[in-house]
């Protein structure tokens, strides 16, 4: 069986967000995207339910080594040493 794609577009896009059904459940991806969101940015607990349920839509969060967190404790540190 052939599967139907349409589109609806009004304006720009900033998702482009493909659905599949597998069984009784439904896959949300998104194919293309012009903005990169950040979940903090996102005031709206219901938009934000809905993003959170689509793959893609939210960048993996960048992991610092420990060197990496220890150059930044004592960036912080020097910092409040000079201020105060």
């Amino acid at each position: 069986m052939k599967q139907k794609y349409y589109n609806v577009v009004n304006g720009n896009c900033d998702l482009v967000i493909e659905t599949k059904r597998f069984g009784d459940r439904y896959i949300r991806m998104v194919k293309d995207r012009r903005i990169h969101y950040v979940k903090d940015d996102i005031t709206d607990p219901a938009i934000l339910r809905v993003l959170e349920h689509v793959n893609g839509v939210f960048d993996k969060p960048k992991q610092t080594t420990t060197k990496e967190q220890n150059e930044i404790v004592n960036k912080i540190k020097k910092q409040n040493v000079k201020e105060g």
